[in-house]
């Protein structure tokens, strides 16, 4: 079952579509000078679930369909394990707990658009380690499979420098002993990397092949929307800083 030419350019329209009018939906949060998040939780909630569609439909279009759910199941899976464990036991570096009004959520104070961002954060840190071309394709060594696993490890890592003290700042979740980075505890960093590895690691250690060449610029996609997705939402904080 081949698509004609048309199938990967409306795919691409589509995704394009869904990721720019995700950063738009942060306009909102550009008015705020205080975040109160009982009125923005359903904005919030539209802008993640838009880009994660939007990462989903590329995650199809470049890796297949069954890989994509794969990763998707896998992201949830271990996010939720992890986020659990660092709200009750501080698996983070210390125990945090989320602003009451950001719903839906899951048993254990979890909420849903939290595991989404772990499957966005996943799928571009395999992209960004699929574009270095590192080992063989088809099967994985081992020691390919620790190396890739590292790398996805430290994108999601360092993707956390800026997530985590903008969630802090604009009062999203709020640590019961807070650490020395923007109020962040530096042992949450490290769990980030090691959660990422892990979720990465299962997801590559069980990846299918694509059917035909599927390794094209579209992979590309997924770095741009990390800047906008990361740039975009830091302007409120800093008109807050500014106004303080």
């Amino acid at each position: 079952m081949g698509g004609g030419p048309g199938k990967p350019l409306i795919g691409q329209f589509i995704f394009a579509a869904l990721a720019i009018i995700a950063p738009a939906l942060c306009v909102p949060l550009l008015r705020q000078t205080h975040y109160f998040w009982v009125e923005m939780n359903l904005t919030l909630q539209g802008l993640v679930l838009l880009f994660t569609a939007a990462v989903f439909c590329h995650a199809c279009l470049s890796v297949s369909f069954p890989n994509a759910l794969r990763l998707f199941v896998f992201s949830v899976l271990v996010s939720y394990a992890a986020e659990s464990m660092g709200i009750h036991w501080g698996l983070f570096g210390s125990a945090y707990s989320y602003d009451p009004a950001l719903l839906p959520r899951l048993p254990g104070g979890v909420p849903c658009f939290i595991l989404l961002i772990w499957f966005d954060l996943a799928y571009m840190a395999l992209g960004f380690v699929r574009s270095l071309s590192i080992g063989p394709k088809g099967a994985l060594s081992l020691g390919h499979l620790l190396v890739k696993s590292a790398l996805c490890g430290s994108y999601i890592m360092g993707s956390d420098l800026v997530l985590d003290p903008l969630g802090t700042s604009s009062g999203m979740w709020v640590w019961s002993e807070p650490g020395r980075y923007f109020g962040t505890p530096l042992s949450n960093f490290a769990v980030w990397f090691l959660v990422g590895a892990v979720m990465c690691g299962s997801y590559l250690l069980t990846e299918k092949p694509a059917p035909g060449n599927r390794r094209d610029s579209r992979y590309e996609c997924p770095f741009i929307i990390t800047a906008v997705r990361l740039f975009v939402p830091c302007l409120p904080i800093c008109l807050v800083q500014a106004e303080g």
